[in-house]
């Protein structure tokens, strides 16, 4: 059994709005847009510390062979879950949290989308030991991005009341894409951050939390979490999971539970969601 972090990657996505670089049959994730490596990768690369186990990787099963060849150049160990269709980030989830409890995986989860930029994700690390803390007070952790303009291609999250760790702070509500003289009126407040997509929490407290808001997810995720191994990949029962609801974790349980704590961290950072994002970054990284 293990106590360390677990870190799950979300592969699951089609990136529409970079359609045509971004197609059905090879998502953002996979395309090397801002280097010589993809957006998966460089993800990986993030989480191969000390402080980190293997990490699981969800994705879908049209793209389990382009996700494997690529998780492999990075990391020889990395557990591949295959989901037969999209059911978006709730169910993902649920799915990489059944297979930590059924093995042995006792530490936190750390949630990170595949396909997002980051430069400076030291500053996260630095950050987890709070992050954990919180976890272990049966928290759901959502990483708040300290925003540099009043973008309304994000989800906000305001901040309320401090907890007992320096810079933590419950969730007053989530809030989404504003427009523009919306996201300008949260930028000047002062209380709101972007919302960044990656949490860390332990399997338990979200599964528990699921049950509670989400029944009809975690009855079928709990259904379908029967892994069966093929070719190194593993199939939950793809004919339960076909009946899960489709959620995102956001709707599904994190506006509506009182255990959400927010824990800003001033990152570097983009979900790569547009072509003018793509350039900005691009123009930035000077690789065009």
């Amino acid at each position: 059994m293990s106590r360390k972090i677990t870190p799950v990657i979300l592969a699951g996505g089609i990136g529409s709005r970079l359609w045509p670089l971004s197609r059905k049959a090879m998502p953002k994730q996979f395309l090397p847009l801002l280097s010589d490596e993809s957006l998966l990768q460089s993800t990986l690369k993030r989480v191969t510390g000390s402080q980190f186990n293997a990490p699981i990787l969800v994705c879908n099963e049209a793209h389990r062979f382009i996700a494997k060849s690529q998780a492999l150049d990075v990391s020889k160990n990395v557990t591949l879950l295959l989901e037969p269709e999209g059911k978006n980030t709730a169910p993902a989830i649920a799915l990489a949290a059944e297979y930590a409890q059924k093995n042995g995986l006792l530490g936190p989860l750390l949630v990170m989308p595949a396909d997002h930029y980051i430069c400076d994700f030291e500053k996260l690390l630095a950050r987890l030991d709070d992050a954990v803390a919180l976890a272990e007070a049966q928290q759901l952790v959502t990483f708040a991005i300290t925003p540099t303009e009043p973008h309304t291609g994000y989800g906000y999250i305001r901040q309320g009341p401090p907890l007992h760790r320096d810079g933590c702070y419950k969730v007053a509500e989530f809030k989404e894409k504003p427009v523009l003289k919306l996201a300008e009126q949260y930028i000047a407040s002062g209380e709101f951050s972007w919302n960044s997509g990656m949490f860390l929490f332990f399997a338990d407290v979200y599964l528990s939390e699921l049950k509670r808001f989400a029944p009809k997810i975690a009855s079928s995720i709990a259904q379908a979490a029967s892994f069966t191994e093929d070719l190194g990949f593993l199939r939950p029962n793809a004919d339960i999971l076909k009946t899960c609801p489709s959620d995102s974790i956001d709707y599904a349980i994190l506006e509506r539970s009182e255990n959400v704590a927010m824990l800003p961290v001033d990152l570097t950072w983009s979900d790569v969601g547009s072509f003018s994002a793509l350039s900005k970054i691009a123009n930035k990284e000077s690789i065009w």
